[in-house]
């Protein structure tokens, strides 16, 4: 088994999904009012924050604040820590304007679990979603597996093979077989493509983020998670009913080359990152340029 990194934050719109299939959770809801905050006298940056925003990194708060999710001595997400390291730090941007990763957000949906279901977020993970593809599948990394040991965000604590992965994506390309993605697959991926908040060039072929899965050209859509034993990459074609749970003990620019030729490879007509090649004298004389310019950019460049 191996850590998955960042690659957790996918469980966790997966459990706020089958929340809101319940009706128990609205994606427009305010975090405040479901934490029992006061945005205005409690936590000033979280006013008009909502489930949507924290899920598709475009809150706007304090992406430098939390290093990882801190938890209580009860094993509970520590609200009050995170909650401090908020009102320290000034809201960076409007919500919705941006999107910018790290970790309060997603601990702030993980306080949101606990609270809705009243477990801890590692045991919630374990009985709703990890045992629904075969046994428990709490394994640690980087410290013992306590109750405490998943982070929602930063996914230290959780450790899955590639094949578990695989059954994860399984998962959301038959809702029918379990039901715990939010959509149907078909408009369950057209949906992300219309409401993720644009962000090209963190990685190869991502346009942007939606409600925790990163979006990509060709239709694809996924998460990259770094650990200390390597690099984790999840792809789903939602479409084409295609997924690839990929694991490399190097760091992430050679995981993303090796996943690109192996899709290359494998692939070829779902490749979301072609190999480059020559081009013919033919090719050449046809190519219209124009119509690979575009304007794209994030909160520091424009290009």
């Amino acid at each position: 088994r191996v850590g998955l990194g960042c690659v957790g934050k996918l469980f966790v719109t997966t459990l706020v999904a089958a929340l809101v299939r319940e009706g128990a959770l609205n994606l427009d809801d305010e975090i405040a009012s479901h934490l029992d905050l006061d945005a205005h006298d409690d936590a000033p940056p979280l006013r008009g924050i909502t489930i949507r925003h924290l899920l598709s990194h475009s809150d706007g708060i304090g992406y430098r604040a939390l290093a990882s999710v801190p938890v209580d001595s009860h094993g509970l997400i520590d609200l009050a820590a995170i909650v401090a390291a908020i009102t320290s730090d000034a809201r960076d941007f409007e919500p919705g304007k941006y999107c910018v990763e790290g970790h309060c957000g997603f601990g702030l949906v993980g306080a949101l679990v606990e609270r809705q279901t009243r477990q801890s977020w590692t045991a919630m993970l374990r009985s709703e979603l990890l045992e629904r593809f075969g046994g428990t599948r709490i394994a640690h990394e980087e410290r013992p597996a306590t109750e405490a040991g998943a982070c929602p965000s930063s996914g230290r604590g959780l450790a899955l093979n590639v094949l578990e992965l695989g059954d994860f994506l399984r998962m959301h390309l038959n809702p029918d077989a379990v039901q715990v993605p939010l959509f149907r697959r078909r408009d369950w991926a057209s949906f992300l493509f219309e409401r993720q908040v644009e962000c090209p060039g963190w990685t190869p072929t991502q346009t942007g983020c939606a409600l925790g899965w990163k979006t990509f050209t060709g239709g694809w859509v996924g998460h990259n998670g770094v650990s200390a034993g390597g690099t984790v990459i999840l792809r789903l074609h939602p479409l084409e009913g295609i997924g690839v749970a990929f694991f490399c003990p190097h760091d992430a620019p050679l995981a993303h080359a090796s996943i690109g030729r192996l899709l290359s490879q494998y692939l070829p007509q779902w490749n979301l990152q072609q190999v480059p090649r020559l081009l013919s004298d033919s090719e050449r004389e046809g190519l219209q340029v124009s119509k690979y310019s575009g304007r794209f950019g994030n909160q520091s460049k424009s290009i």
